[in-house]
């Protein structure tokens, strides 16, 4: 499943990335391809945490203005 990721500049920081489907998916990097490849481990990573609780996983929310589909890391 592809989730819908913002990736915004930061002034003086450098770049978060973040997904409306899953909050705890936020990742500071220095550059947009790394937030945006810290965005693919943490979205991995919940929903791992998901399935190994039973919880169901979310679904993606359709694609807003801004924002770019985005695959978990591979396990």
């Amino acid at each position: 499943m592809n989730y819908a990721v913002t990736v915004t500049s930061v002034p003086f920081v450098g770049f978060l990335s973040f997904c409306r489907d899953l909050p705890e998916v936020q990742a500071f990097a220095s550059d947009a391809p790394q937030a945006l490849r810290l965005a693919a481990d943490q979205i991995a990573r919940v929903l791992h945490e998901h399935r190994h609780q039973g919880r169901a996983l979310p679904l993606p929310s359709p694609l807003q203005p801004g924002e770019c589909w985005l695959a978990p890391s591979p396990d």
